[in-house]
């Protein structure tokens, strides 16, 4: 059983020049079981910030990085959680939602209608458990240091766009050709700051109206 009060973990969010007051509640209610860093990016291109944020976790030889955009919604023990479950894993997503309508699902895998490589959300996706994915947006995800190293001595820029993918797609592409097995927690639920938090229950009424 790891000792979790003795693991680093860097919190690391990709931002504009603003965030929502939710998300600035909801982090400063966060609570922390172990030694953490937060570390800001603020960069118009998405990407970039996350090569900076995964680069300086590798230097400050982090264990963990906790992936939280800044238009997320989360409960003060999300990092206690996660942390909990991430022994013996390297990549655990929360389950969160689109902010437009019809919503959908952050979990994905591959659609194999497709010629070329393409993700399709899990819509019947297991509950209230943890269940293995193709890849996983990075709005709400705690990953080891161990993959993000992996995946940047690979492709030097792990994060970069590619095959016409957005770069949390792209990079989850990458870990799962290195080997490294993706999860998602359904349990763990967070908020998506649009024109409203959008949640699981909008997701549920757009099941019941399909």
């Amino acid at each position: 059983m790891e000792d979790i009060a003795s693991k680093k973990v860097m919190i690391a969010v990709p931002a504009l020049e603003s965030v929502p007051t939710h998300f600035a509640v909801s982090l400063y209610n966060l609570r922390k079981p172990c030694m953490t860093r937060l570390e800001v990016v603020s960069n118009s291109l998405v990407y970039d910030s996350r090569n900076l944020l995964a680069a300086k976790a590798i230097d400050d030889d982090c264990n963990y990085v906790l992936w939280i955009d800044s238009d997320m919604v989360f409960n003060a023990d999300l990092l206690e959680k996660l942390l909990e479950k991430i022994e013996g894993k390297d990549f655990i997503s929360v389950l969160a939602f689109t902010r437009h309508l019809p919503v959908s699902p952050n979990a994905y895998v591959i659609d194999a209608s497709k010629k070329s490589l393409r993700y399709k959300p899990i819509k019947n996706y297991p509950k209230n458990q943890l269940f293995k994915v193709d890849a996983a947006g990075f709005g709400t995800v705690l990953t080891s240091v161990k993959i993000l190293k992996a995946v940047f001595d690979k492709y030097e820029r792990p994060f970069n766009p590619d095959m016409g993918l957005g770069e949390d797609l792209t990079f989850c592409y990458r870990a799962r050709q290195l080997g490294f097995d993706l999860w998602c927690d359904s349990s763990v639920k967070v908020g998506h700051v649009g024109r409203y938090v959008y949640s699981e229950n909008d997701y549920n009424t757009t099941l019941e109206r399909e």
